[in-house]
């Protein structure tokens, strides 16, 4: 089992995510978004290795 070390507290930014932008051509007259999954890498804290993430 690991244990996560002693870390100081909000010293990272947050991130600001992009805003979805609906595809109004797929049902016209209603909002379609279509959202991909993937793989990718994050660091949740500076003193952190990165961690694999699905997003």
């Amino acid at each position: 089992m690991t244990s996560t070390p002693p870390l100081e507290k909000y010293v990272d930014p947050l991130p600001t995510p992009l805003t979805a932008v609906p595809d109004p051509s797929v049902y016209p007259g209603a909002d379609y978004y279509e959202i991909t999954m993937r793989q990718g890498s994050w660091r949740f804290h500076r003193d952190l290795k990165p961690a694999t993430v699905w997003g």
